[in-house]
């Protein structure tokens, strides 16, 4: 059986519904059980949370096999640490675990430092393990922080900033590949969509496809902080991103890779496809 930990994030429950269309089993585990874009069939959710160990053992308990992701915060080092020694303890074979682009020590960005963190206890835990390090989500465009405004606008300080953005629902994919099939890994996959793209650029595809005007307007660091003050976002998260912005802006973070080919033995969804199959959310 797999455990899903972080079955309530963008990619945990995507993942969900692939493994659902696989009939593979599955015990699903998050703060809450979303109550829709998100299919377990016949699978367990369980509720808890990454810091209860005790909660984690009796969850997890009876699965041989664990997909890991966390959302972003000062904890999540601890978190995914404990999920690992939980692994660790009850004999789970394999863990694939998401990570960020870069991950390292001396990361520009604290969530590159703190998933460096948690690589390096996995990498040392015996499990058979794998990295997935994805760059952008698409779901990002039509996001809080990162999409575009109710005047359909991208207003964000990223002027020349290259995105090899990518679809969740590829890296749910390769991680249900990966988590499913025998044999250890014990590799870092860096995962990319196909094609390098600015957000202007990104605009005037949205445009060409939905018929309706999208456009880019480059901002400071400063009036981003702004605008998401206004909207209630932490500022340990509006910092983060903006390093983040930083890193993409000096363009260390943009080279696409064929890791989601190697693995799928397909193409990833490039933005044409994603906008297109979306339709609704950009008309």
């Amino acid at each position: 059986m797999i455990f899903v930990a972080g079955a309530s994030g963008t990619i945990g429950k995507l993942l969900c519904n692939v493994l659902n269309s696989l009939n593979e089993e599955f015990r699903a585990f998050g703060r809450s059980q979303p109550e829709s874009y998100f299919d377990i069939g016949n699978n367990q959710w369980r509720s808890g949370n990454f810091d209860n160990y005790e909660s984690l053992v009796q969850a997890m308990d009876g699965c041989d096999s664990v997909f890991l992701t966390c959302s972003p915060g000062n904890q999540m080092a601890e978190h995914e640490i404990n999920v690992i020694k939980v692994a660790q303890e009850l004999g789970v074979k394999k863990l694939v675990k998401v990570s960020v682009p870069n991950a390292s020590r001396i990361g520009r960005t604290k969530l590159q430092r703190l998933h460096s963190l948690s690589e390096e206890f996995l990498q040392q835990s015996g499990l058979n393990w794998s990295i997935l390090r994805p760059n952008a989500f698409m779901q990002n465009l039509h996001g809080d922080t990162q999409g575009f405004n109710i005047n359909r606008k991208f207003c964000l300080p990223l002027e020349g900033a290259e995105y090899a953005f990518i679809d969740a629902l590829d890296i749910a994919h390769v991680a249900a590949s990966l988590i499913t099939s025998e044999g250890p890994q014990n590799k870092v996959f860096n995962l990319t969509g196909p094609d390098l793209l600015t957000y202007r650029e990104v605009a005037e595809i949205i445009t060409h496809i939905s018929g309706n005007k999208y456009s880019f307007n480059n901002i400071t660091d400063d009036e981003y902080t702004e605008i998401m003050k206004k909207t209630g976002v932490d500022t340990w998260f509006i910092d983060e991103i903006l390093e983040w912005f930083r890193e993409f802006r000096d363009l260390n973070v943009g080279n696409v890779t064929s890791d989601v080919k190697n693995v799928l033995g397909r193409a990833p969804n490039n933005i044409k496809h994603y906008i297109t199959k979306n339709l609704s959310i950009f008309s």
